[in-house]
């Protein structure tokens, strides 16, 4: 699937992806060998690549950049799973998904057991759960659901449920939604379900249960009125997920080696606003559209938040009640409160078990 960003034609499949980097720090590097400078070069060097295709974006920088991801995994034998997913990463910012999928299926023979950078699970886990998303995202859900299974496998091994249970749900909307399975995907949302009714409330939060339900309504009799109210544990729950598989949806927290995201801030958005428009699986589409929605806010270009915000408060998506409130927040800094107003009293027509504040 060719894109084009930043007048660069490139294969992209993904989500947001420029996350939380390990910052090179002089303890990592302290033995003075020729492998461990190499390695400290070869992240500098990339990291300073991808800073300034942020900044000049041209063909040839790109390039550079791609020769630099294979000095990176060249650089020594030894490679840590941060250097892994520093080149994956980038690879998947240069539209190189399957360049991207070859590193994370060397890290998964390498490191499989250790912790994933971030996360309270195995590499296993996070890394078939991203192999999944960039495979779906490719146009291949039978890859994908491969390694959604190896990743579920792999959770309940660990003992984390909600893991689990968020790669099942990716399985499920991928069996009905793609598939058009739907007799498949209804007898795996019941098992969520009928597993959830026995799960504590901190380990199955409403948006997980939401979601479930929403996809056993869609799969079951073809209506989606089932909507996630907005507030603060949203976005907890959307964090939770997304960062499992690969995608940070976060303008302001995420930093590359330092490099604040300020600095990236033009290939970062338009990186949103490609998988929010060509994502394959709908809960990733409507995050990351929040979330190009939420950058632009912040950036002040409330009109185009606003843009993103009224096309999702207008559809019947899941996510479309926290659109309603980012949208009328909008419309209110823009000094048009008659409008914002207006927004609100529609949220309240349209769902009136929904809490709008």
């Amino acid at each position: 699937m060719m894109r084009d960003v930043h007048g660069l034609s490139m294969t992209m499949a993904t989500s947001v992806i420029l996350i939380s980097f390990l910052s090179p720090n002089a303890a990592d590097f302290s033995e003075s060998t020729d492998d461990t400078q190499r390695l400290y070069e070869a992240r500098i060097a990339l990291l300073d690549g991808m800073k300034k295709l942020a900044k000049e974006p041209s063909r040839n920088q790109r390039e550079t950049c791609e020769e630099q991801i294979d000095v990176l995994l060249n650089a020594t034998p030894s490679l840590r799973v941060d250097d892994y997913y520093l080149a994956a990463r980038s690879a998947e910012m240069l539209g190189l998904d399957e360049k991207a999928i070859s590193i994370l299926e060397r890290v998964l023979e390498k490191h499989t057991d250790q912790k994933a950078p971030s996360l309270r699970c195995s590499v296993e886990v996070s890394a078939n759960m991203w192999i999944g998303r960039l495979s779906l995202d490719a146009g291949r859900p039978q890859d994908s659901l491969d390694a959604l299974h190896r990743a579920i496998l792999a959770a309940q091994l660990e003992k984390l449920k909600l893991e689990e249970i968020i790669a099942r749900l990716y399985v499920s909307e991928i069996e009905g939604s793609l598939l058009n399975d739907n007799s498949r995907a209804i007898t795996s949302v019941q098992s969520i379900l009928q597993e959830s009714s026995r799960l504590q409330k901190d380990l199955w939060p409403d948006f997980f249960q939401l979601w479930a339900k929403r996809q056993y309504q869609e799969f079951s009799d073809a209506t989606a009125d089932i909507v996630c109210p907005p507030g603060g544990p949203l976005e907890t729950c959307i964090f939770s997920f997304t960062s499992l598989n690969g995608i940070t949806l976060d303008p302001s927290g995420g930093e590359l080696h330092g490099l604040p995201n300020s600095e990236l801030r033009s290939l970062f958005l338009s990186y949103l606003e490609i998988t929010a428009r060509e994502s394959k699986n709908s809960i990733d589409r409507q995050t990351t559209e929040l979330a190009a929605a939420e950058y632009r806010f912040d950036a002040q270009d409330f009109a185009g938040a606003e843009q993103i915000l009224t096309q999702l408060f207008l559809s019947e998506a899941f996510l479309a009640p926290a659109a309603g409130v980012k949208l009328a927040q909008c419309l209110a800094l823009q000094g048009d409160t008659a409008r914002a107003s207006h927004i609100l009293q529609e949220m309240r027509k349209r769902w009136p078990n929904v809490s709008v504040r």
